[in-house]
């Protein structure tokens, strides 16, 4: 049966001549470039510096003085002993003089009965005081060295506990203060750990964050193209409309939304532990980001309009 013609073909032909020109000229809008939602990394205040413990210092203790010549027990027998030597020696002198003045004034100068006085009553007195002198200075010198001897074994005793706890408290010291700095590197290592961790985070979740984005994208890329498909083939009359690659973009759009607040309680967690040590600033992110939305939605009331015009004409009145 050949077609008829009606008064209403031309409509028909116009409203597809139409449709034709605008699918044609109908061009891809750019996607929103991509925008971090974070843009600064998380940061670490350096550990307070390490402040070691003032060690014990170490109290010297005395040493014995022995004030009797510093020791010297032979240089103290001959002070002990000079003093009576001298005074035996200068008696001894006088009482010689005298003899040789009194015989001499006799003419008995050098004779047997001046030498027998010389040696009775000068000689023998002069060696006898000058043995007792030097034997009393002896038994002083012992004596005393004794007493000394003494006094230092009694230093000693008494000093010795002393030097025992002063060496027992510097090991103390010494012990504390080692724990001491291997627990400031423990809690130094697991200070930076942290840091490091929040940081590998932060980066992990921005990386996320910009694949997610990517993926929708291509995914709007490919609703668009297929768009354009789908509207030839509707004016073509062959078939229905494609519909994996729009699922595809509006599920790509959400993984992205998905990714964003991932990153963003990402970040905050960082913030709440303590190791961001400045407040980052907050990029304008997808999250805050209208222009995707509007443009989704823009796009979706364009096509409505332009299926109406297409359909009906521009000026028509069911636009």
């Amino acid at each position: 049966m050949a077609y008829e013609a009606t008064p209403y073909d031309q409509y028909s032909l116009d409203a597809l001549s139409r449709a034709q020109n605008l699918i044609g000229n109908t061009s891809y809008s750019s996607y929103p470039g991509y925008t971090p939602s974070q843009s600064t990394a998380p940061t670490q205040d350096d550990y307070v510096e390490y402040t070691p413990i003032n060690t014990l210092a170490n109290v010297n203790t005395p040493d014995y003085k022995n004030g009797l010549f510093g020791g010297d027990y032979d240089a103290l027998q001959q002070a002990l002993t000079t003093p009576g030597a001298n005074a035996a020696t200068t008696a001894y002198n006088q009482g010689t003089n005298k003899l040789t003045n009194t015989m001499g004034g006799r003419g008995l100068y050098g004779s047997s009965i001046m030498q027998n006085q010389q040696t009775n009553s000068l000689d023998s007195v002069y060696q006898k005081a000058m043995a007792d002198n030097a034997a009393n200075a002896a038994a002083q010198r012992y004596t005393l060295q004794q007493q000394a001897a003494e006094d230092e074994n009694q230093f000693n005793a008494t000093i010795y506990p002393n030097q025992l706890q002063a060496a027992n408290d510097q090991y103390k010291a010494g012990l504390l203060g080692t724990q001491d700095k291997r627990e400031y590197d423990v809690n130094k290592l697991t200070y930076d750990n942290s840091y490091k961790n929040a940081l590998t985070e932060w980066e992990n979740a921005k990386a996320f964050e910009k694949y997610q984005y990517e993926l929708a994208q291509r995914a709007d890329k490919n609703a668009f193209n297929e768009q354009q498909v789908n509207a030839n083939l509707a004016l073509a009359g062959q078939g229905a409309p494609l519909v994996s690659s729009a699922n595809s973009a509006t599920s790509a759009y959400n993984n992205y939304l998905a990714a964003i607040n991932a990153s963003n309680q990402a970040y905050k967690s960082a913030n709440q532990a303590g190791w961001v040590g400045g407040v980052g600033a907050l990029g304008g992110g997808l999250l805050q980001n209208t222009d995707l939305v509007n443009s989704i939605g823009g796009g979706l009331s364009d096509l409505g309009d332009s299926l109406m015009d297409m359909i009906f004409g521009s000026g028509s009145e069911y636009v």
